[in-house]
């Protein structure tokens, strides 16, 4: 894993920020503090408000364990914005410098117990493409002592961070304006007290986010896909987030219901996800593809009915599952270029919402074997 001084990250955002736009306000306004990232994700707002999920609304498994969680995928998968942020907040939040420091040495040497290395280890292996974790890495939390529920959670967390640091990473956003707050001298001379607000301010906006999804879930249709997902999930507030992002996804007018069936299909099928390929692959169907076309499009990632745009962007979508930062900026760069700010913000939304799902899907296997 790389350190956060190592990271090749490109100076210069895909899109610039727009800032005071009232979804922007009413997101800060929300969380009880503000986000760089917002402004640059404002003009799409199902992308804006998936960000504010960051403060995860985990039931089963503590707060501290989600922040780790959150800083050693956003490691693995080099994102400067999240791990950052993210290391600004542990030391905001009470945590030693020592010990983030054993932390991004090797978390096998640092002075965790066993439960939380296996914890860390799996989440690790939701950030990768190849290999993925398996039933072998679900056993290996239950000999731990995770409960169904803490896997599921715990597993929500390492691949919402693979979702918000592909975000986050293929947009190039800046560092967040966190960090300075935790250089600052006023924070240094009175760390615990700090660490107590802080952590106040965030679990308030846990408690936000849980009522916030939980009302909406009641005046949304179930989304076309992730339902399995979101079943799974069932007994954690997660679940309203997950089904919630995905519908306002689905119904988002940016891009078109194929190119965002094209995204979960290719995405699924890169990541061997067997449930989540049948059902975008359904969703092709319904979008006017034939069954001969999509096991083309599957099998040689080309098609003869797709048009220009469609052929160039499941070779984009392809190329989000496993990447290095700078090359993954580049080619985003280059394929992006002339679209306009909220096709750009939401194609980059999509296919990293696409990554989550189909890597979350391992909580199936566990449901399964239940």
């Amino acid at each position: 894993m790389v350190k956060l001084d190592q990271i090749d990250w490109c100076e210069t955002p895909l899109v610039l920020p727009t800032r005071g736009t009232p979804v922007e306000e009413e997101i800060s306004r929300h969380l009880g503090f503000p986000l760089t990232s917002l402004a640059y994700l404002a003009p799409v707002p199902w992308v804006a408000w998936s960000l504010a999920t960051k403060i995860q609304p985990v039931a089963h498994i503590s707060n501290r364990l989600s922040d780790l969680i959150t800083l050693v995928v956003s490691m693995e998968n080099s994102c400067r914005h999240c791990y950052g942020a993210t290391r600004s907040i542990l030391r905001l939040t009470g945590y030693s410098q020592k010990r983030i420091s054993e932390l991004e040495e090797d978390f096998f040497h640092a002075k965790l117990d066993e439960r939380n290395k296996t914890v860390l280890d799996f989440s690790r292996k939701c950030a990768r493409a190849d290999p993925r974790p398996d039933a072998g890495d679900l056993d290996a939390l239950a000999r731990v002592g995770l409960s169904r529920m803490e896997v599921a959670e715990v597993a929500y967390v390492a691949t919402n961070t693979c979702y918000s640091n592909r975000l986050a990473t293929i947009l190039a956003i800046p560092p967040d304006a966190i960090e300075d707050q935790d250089k600052k001298l006023l924070t240094r001379l009175f760390r615990p007290l700090v660490a107590i607000g802080f952590r106040g301010v965030l679990n308030r906006t846990k408690k936000r986010n849980i009522r916030k999804y939980r009302s909406e879930l009641e005046n949304l249709e179930g989304p076309p896909f992730g339902n399995r997902l979101v079943d799974a999930l069932r007994g954690s507030p997660t679940a309203d987030v997950l089904h919630s992002i995905l519908n306002d996804c689905w119904h988002s007018p940016h891009t078109s219901k194929r190119t965002k069936a094209l995204a979960f299909a290719i995405i699924a099928r890169t990541l061997n996800c067997s449930v989540c390929t049948t059902e975008a692959n359904r969703l092709l169907e319904c979008e006017g593809l034939l069954r001969e076309d999509i096991d083309h499009l599957q099998t040689y990632l080309s098609s003869d009915a797709l048009s220009g745009f469609e052929s160039r962007f499941i070779h984009f979508a392809r190329d989000t599952v496993n990447y290095q930062v700078p090359d993954i900026q580049f080619v985003a760069r280059r394929f992006l270029e002339g679209l306009s700010k909220e096709e750009t913000i939401e194609i980059c939304g999509l296919v990293a919402l696409a990554n989550w799902v189909a890597r979350l899907s391992i909580i199936l296997e566990q449901n399964e074997a239940a």
